[in-house]
Parts: structure tokens; C-alpha cells; sequence
């Protein structure tokens, strides 16, 4: 069944073209709160494209928590993808390295709505989806979800939320008094959530079913929502891709963020937050980040400590102390592959090694060895399992006790992937691989188009059960259970999945000594 974009139409995260539609596409009104948008409707999908969720956080409200959107008279064009949020394009730009080509803008507080063709006859389920991108990258934008939308009966929505120091710095006068602030990006996640409160039945969809998916750093902002209580309510089920939340290094308090704040205002020449809001955005995104964060040094990502996320994330769920609702938490079987692409030869590899793993540098090899020269297998293996098969498999642990907690793994070995193979070799289930089989539809990553029938296959299967359709996936309660492989060889229950990925050493290596870490070129 056809997309109502066409098939390909992959956008930059800065770009604002227009949208190419089906042929048959029609306009379709909706009316939020601030005003009446115009959408388009064809190929048995409607989307609304570009929508404000809040005010553009720029001059003043630049560090500020997001506003209600202004209302606005007449008919809003809403046929085009909003700007993505303003980013620093460079392989050491996503680990918070600083530099690269700028893109993107600071007004980009919009959202994506798609939805099946036609008036309902009763409010449709909500899916709300924050994009990865270590964040630092990408865009709601860069996912096609009306076959999602359309196949499931879903209404789906997709968003902006800021980036890098505009998303997550923290300095004692940036927020609120009292306030460091240090989560901007999940300040927006929030303020959307509570605009699907509040509109998303405007465009047929029900917001007392509302079920969040997010992946890689999406996953983390997920994460924090769940131990949030200024999200409590706002959603009703959770889906945590690939985002190993519980390493220690994602764990900054904000009193620290706040100390490195002050470093990153010095780098720039500033002593304060009036200062760093009168210079252009375009110098403060190219700016390293000192903070410790997602892969170790010089990562942007949430904090705790404060209003939004009080506790440690690890303590919290430990705790109970988070939204009661189901969780699903999963990865993919060769998530570091695509970081790992470099690791060519011995002495890269001893490098990243050393990099990585310190003093326990020598046991993960033993549990790892180089087989044949290939050294970047050796890896891609020791940080798949140490960034995010097992801090996945310790959150579900964590949950379990609190709320209904179900497992995957996403495990096709031939997944498409747009970089050639010749650059690339064996991608494997790299990660971010499954968002083509969710979406059922090509991103910036991977071209849909080349399914095989196998493929295909699993892209419904995994489509229907993100949509809340759990038939034969088990619930683990109070400790470990099953977790559901999704194959295109078809999908399969499997109680080895710590043991596969040597999860009781990585509790030592990981709990016991540093994080290992992602090395930026």
C-alpha cells in the first residue's frame, strides 16, 4: 500500500521543502486551539505538516520553557515541514565535539500529524514518536508515518524538540528562579504532550490513548518522562528503543550541569545568561559541550535534580517513583556497527579499545576476541552489549516490579541500509535499523522500497505491535522473562538474551568501573 508522501522523499534535517503528495491528495481542514490548519488527504492518508506546539523559543524565550503557540487568524498552510531545530553537522558534533556546518533554525517547535483518510467514527489512538540523534541531530521531519498512521488507525505524531546547548544546557540564571534548567528538549517533549491534550482531537485522535515511542536518544528523553512527574497522565503506554538509559554516564545531576555551564558561558566570553542570549544561535551550536552525557565526555543529554526529572532515573525506577504504565524495552543485535565502521585495523582498534574500556581494556577482549583479522566485530559486539543490550535488560529488571515490562530484540542481519556496503561493510540490526520496519516507509538512513517479502512481513508485524497488539509477547513480572525476536525468519520467544550479551560481566564492567564510550572521528 502506497505512502502518502513519495516513497524516497527523504528531508535534511534543516530543510524546508515542500512535501511531495500522492496525486489524488485533496486539502483537509483541521481547528486546534491557536487556529484553523490546512492539511492534505490522498492515498487513504490525511497529514498536517509544520504545526506549532509552542511559541518559537527565540530572543527572550531563547533557555526558556516553551509557550503556548500564538493564535493566528485565517488559514494556516500546514503542507510544509517546519525547520528542523538548529544542530552542528560533524561526526564530533554528535558526541557534543563541537563544530561543523550549522543548519537548521531556532523557531522549530513544530509537529507532523498523520492519520488515516476520513472522519472517524470514534477518536482513534495516539502515537507520538521522539526521533533520535544523540541530542544534537535530527528531526521530527525525517520520518514518514502515514502508513504507520494509516495501516494501524492510528493518528501519529511526529515533532522538533531543541538541540544540543539549546536543548540542554544548564547555567544557575537560564530557567526559572531556582531553575538551572539543563532539559529544554525535555521541556518540549512535555509542553507537546500536553498539546496533544489539548488538539490532537482536532485531527481525530483520542488523547486518553496515548502511547510514546522513542529511539536512541528519543528513547532517553522517554525514559526521563516516565520518571517525570510533570508528565504523569499525559501518556498511556511507553516504547524505549535502543537507548541504554541506565549507564552511569547519562546519569549528570544538575548541580554538575550548571558547574559545567558556567565553563561553556566562559568559552564564549560570557558571564551570564543575558549574555549568551544576545549572541547569534549559529556560535553557541558549534560550541563543544563540557558536560559528561549519553557516550562520556562531551555529550549533551538530560539531567536530574530537578523539577522535571527529581530523582536519578535509575533510583526512581528502582523506586516506583514512575508513570504507571506498560513499557516495552528493546534493542537491536548489532547496535555498534554503525559506529564502528573506522575500526578497520590493529592499531585503531587497540586505540579505541584503550578508549573505551580502560583497565578492563584486556578482560573484554578475552570475552571478545578478534577472530580473523576483524577487528571492528570485536568492537561493534563488546559495545553493543555494553551500551545497549544490557542497560536494556537492567531497565527491564527495574521496571518489572512496577509496571508490565515486555523485551525485544530487533534481529535482522540483512536490515536495508542507504550508505553503500563497500564503506560500511556488514551492517547487521545496526543501530536505528528497525525504524523502517516501524514506520514501514524510508528515512535519512534506509530505503524501504528494498523489503523483500520477509521484510515486509516483519514491518507489519512490528507495526501491529507497536500499535498495542501484544498477542503471544509475554509480560515480565518481578524479574526476567522471554523476550519477543523479531525476525524476518519469524519472530520467536528467547530466555538467553543476558547470557548472549555476557550481561552479569557488564554489570561489573559497567556498574563497577567507568562507562565504556562511543569515540567520535
Amino acid at each position: 500500500m502506497a505512502s502518502l508522501m513519495t516513497a524516497g522523499c527523504v528531508l535534511t534535517p534543516g530543510q524546508v521543502d515542500r512535501v511531495r503528495f500522492a496525486r489524488d491528495a485533496e486539502p483537509v481542514l483541521a481547528r486546534t486551539q491557536a487556529g484553523v490548519v490546512r492539511g492534505v488527504e490522498g492515498d487513504g492518508a490525511r497529514a498536517f505538516l509544520g504545526v506549532p506546539y509552542a511559541a518559537p523559543p527565540v530572543g527572550e524565550n531563547r533557555w526558556r520553557a516553551p509557550a503556548p503557540a500564538k493564535a493566528w487568524s485565517g488559514v494556516r498552510d500546514a503542507t510544509r515541514l517546519g525547520r528542523g531545530c538548529i544542530q552542528a553537522l560533524s561526526p564530533k558534533a554528535v558526541l557534543g565535539g563541537g563544530g561543523g556546518v550549522v543548519a537548521g533554525s531556532e523557531d522549530c517547535l513544530y509537529a507532523n500529524i498523520y492519520a488515516p483518510a476520513g472522519e472517524p467514527e470514534r477518536a482513534r489512538p495516539v502515537m507520538v514518536f521522539l526521533h533520535g540523534g544523540a541530542f544534537t541531530l535530527g528531526s521530527g521531519g525525517q520520518y514518514d508515518a502515514s502508513r504507520l498512521a494509516q495501516n494501524q488507525g492510528r493518528v501519529v505524531v511526529t515533532f522538533n524538540y531543541r538541540l544540543g546547548a539549546l536543548g540542554w544546557l544548564a547555567l544557575d540564571d537560564l530557567a526559572a528562579p531556582g531553575d538551572a534548567g539543563g532539559d529544554f528538549g525535555l521541556m518540549d517533549m512535555i509542553a507537546l504532550l500536553r498539546w496533544v491534550q489539548t488538539d490532537i482531537a482536532a485531527f481525530g485522535g483520542d488523547p486518553g490513548q496515548v502511547t510514546v515511542f522513542g529511539e536512541s536518544a528519543g528513547g532517553w528523553g522517554l525514559c526521563h518522562l516516565l520518571a517525570s512527574p510533570q508528565a504523569r497522565g499525559l501518556f498511556q503506554s511507553a516504547i524505549i528503543q535502543s537507548a541504554g538509559c541506565f549507564e552511569r554516564s547519562t546519569q549528570t545531576p544538575v548541580d554538575q550541569a550548571a558547574a559545567d555551564g558556567r565553563r561553556f558561558a566562559e568559552a564564549l566570553g560570557c558571564a551570564d545568561a543575558d549574555c549568551l542570549r544576545a549572541l547569534p544561535a549559529w556560535r553557541i551550536a558549534r560550541v563543544a559541550s563540557p558536560r559528561r552525557g549519553i557516550n562520556g565526555p562531551g555529550s549533551w543529554g538530560p539531567v536530574y535534580g530537578g523539577p522535571r526529572t527529581p530523582m536519578n532515573i535509575e533510583a526512581a525506577y528502582a523506586a516506583g517513583q514512575i508513570a504507571d504504565v506498560p513499557v516495552i524495552v528493546g534493542s537491536n543485535t548489532d547496535e555498534a556497527r554503525l559506529f564502528t565502521v573506522a575500526v578497520r585495523d590493529r592499531q585503531r582498534f587497540e586505540r579505541e579499545m584503550r578508549w573505551s574500556y580502560g583497565a578492563d581494556a584486556e578482560a573484554v577482549l578475552e570475552l571478545y576476541p578478534v577472530i580473523d583479522g576483524d577487528y571492528r566485530a570485536s568492537m561493534a559486539a563488546s559495545l553493543t552489549d555494553a551500551l545497549f543490550a544490557c542497560p536494556a535488560y537492567r531497565m527491564r529488571l527495574a521496571l518489572s516490579p512496577h509496571v508490565p515490562v515486555r523485551g525485544y530484540e530487533f534481529a535482522d542481519a540483512d536490515a536495508p541500509v542507504r550508505i553503500p556496503r563497500w564503506a560500511t561493510g556488514d551492517m547487521g540490526a545496526f543501530h536505528a535499523s528497525e525504524l523502517a520496519a516501524v514506520f514501514g516507509a524510508s528515512w535519512a538512513l534506509q530505503d524501504a522500497g528494498g523489503f523483500s517479502l520477509e521484510q515486509a512481513a516483519l514491518s507489519d508485524r512490528m507495526r501491529r505491535a507497536w500499535a498495542g497488539d501484544l498477542s503471544d509477547w509475554p509480560a515480565i513480572q518481578g524479574g526476567d522473562a522471554p523476550i519477543r525476536i523479531f525476525s524476518p525468519e519469524g519472530d520467536r520467544l528467547d530466555d538467553s538474551f543476558a547470557r548472549r550479551h555476557n550481561c552479569a560481566f557488564w554489570a561489573d564492567v559497567v556498574l563497577g568501573g567507568e562507562t565504556p564510550r562511543l569515540q567520535a572521528d
